[in-house]
């Protein structure tokens, strides 16, 4: 009786379950907001739009330029004709449009990008029918095939991988930091 009058006077969420096919269906929403590079038609993310689409174009700025990067700045000051320069001064050569921001700053790390990829895979391995049952299994295998596409441009030569890609200027704003913490290059 007493367990009665208890379920009967529990505020509701008390007695409620976990609807886990809502969150399920709200991290594969999460993952199709952080796609960096050409989104596709079907992303149900609709006010995201196209990001990224110049990542990798610049990666001929190495530890070998910082050097020259920082006395030019240094010299010239930071303005965008100097940004301009930069980019196009460098080697257009690797394509790198596509994965998944990590956290909304419009940077890729290749590590953790990897470990989520792997996380889904498994996920989807161990889960794939309850996914299927709730209609997410598709969504979950287009995010595992958004991160893999993206590593397989990151690799495009034996012996090289991109694992980090970041915005120009917060390279840039990194190496002036390190210089002025007197990091040697």
């Amino acid at each position: 009786m007493f367990s009665l009058l208890l379920l009967l006077l529990a505020p509701p969420f008390a007695s409620a379950g976990h609807d886990y096919a809502q969150a399920l269906s709200k991290s594969l929403l999460f993952f199709e907001a952080q796609r960096s590079g050409y989104l596709p038609h079907n992303q149900r993310v609709t006010w995201r739009a196209h990001s990224g689409l110049q990542d990798g174009k610049a990666s001929g700025v190495t530890s070998k330029h910082k050097k020259s990067l920082i006395l030019f700045i240094l010299v010239f000051g930071f303005s965008w004709k100097v940004l301009v320069f930069i980019v196009s001064a460098t080697k257009l050569q690797v394509d790198l449009v596509g994965g998944y921001y990590d956290a909304g700053d419009n940077v890729k790390f290749g590590l953790p990008m990897a470990f989520t990829v792997t996380m889904m895979s498994w996920s989807i391995i161990e889960y794939g029918k309850q996914m299927a049952a709730s209609g997410e299994l598709g969504h979950a295998m287009e995010a595992v095939k958004w991160g893999t596409d993206y590593f397989i441009k990151a690799h495009p030569q034996a012996n090289v991988l991109y694992g980090e890609v970041l915005f120009l200027i917060i390279l840039i704003v990194k190496v002036i930091f390190l210089f002025l913490l007197g990091v040697e290059f």
